[in-house]
């Protein structure tokens, strides 16, 4: 922009300043300027429970989690407790949703929004729990819901939902984390005795953090 240019915006607004200032000083101050019909109209009444049926249809599932952990409060985990303590409270958890009625692996197979609603409610009792509830289900549930034929999800289903077969992934190896391209052990099956051979190559190689295993793993 030329500098003559400049000089003419900068006059334009030093006019507008001083139209504005004789005004205030004329007026006495600043004057309540008169507002349409629409800005003078009462807001609407803005009610939230509307807002939250709308957003929110799996709300009465959120209501069975807080109900459950709220009227047992000895589900909630506290800061007090050991390693060992925190596992078998987790376990109990699981187990008083279930006993309510709530079986994530049924939400797995049926109705993958309301499993992942349920899992962002566990989150909020505790994340150990979403934890627990993941590899039950999502892992190894999931393993034999996607992976499996007729005949596996009939033997086990059943037992997987009710968490009377505790089961877990293992993935995880030492050297690699979860970098699932990275991964070494094999499993690999003998036609002849009919065997599954493992072959973990090195020390990296060693299935490592597995979620489940410590104790509920079963091989």
């Amino acid at each position: 922009m030329s500098q003559s240019k400049s000089i003419r915006r900068l006059a334009v607004l030093s006019r507008q300043l001083e139209q504005q200032e004789n005004t205030l000083l004329s007026s006495g101050g600043l004057v309540a300027q008169p507002c349409s019909a629409t800005a003078v109209r009462s807001l609407p009444r803005f009610d939230p429970y509307v807002m939250e049926t709308y957003l929110d249809d799996l709300r009465e599932l959120k209501r069975q989690v807080y109900e459950l952990f709220k009227y047992q409060p000895e589900l909630l985990t506290g800061p007090e407790l050991s390693k060992e303590e925190h596992r078998a409270l987790v376990r109990t958890q699981l187990r008083a949703l279930l006993d309510q009625g709530i079986n994530p692996l049924l939400f797995f197979d049926r109705d993958y929004k309301k499993y992942f609603y349920l899992a962002e409610c566990l989150s909020l009792v505790d994340l150990s729990l979403t934890v627990k509830s993941g590899v039950q289900y999502s892992l190894w549930g999931g393993s034999v819901l996607n992976l499996g034929t007729e005949a596996h999800r009939r033997a086990y289903f059943d037992d997987i939902g009710s968490f009377k077969l505790p089961g877990c992934f293992a993935m995880t190896e030492l050297k690699h984390g979860s970098n699932v391209a990275a991964l070494q052990t094999e499993a690999v099956l003998d036609v002849l005795t009919d065997e599954w051979v493992i072959n973990t190559p090195d020390e990296g190689a060693i299935k490592w953090w597995i979620g489940n295993a410590a104790e509920d793993g079963r091989a």
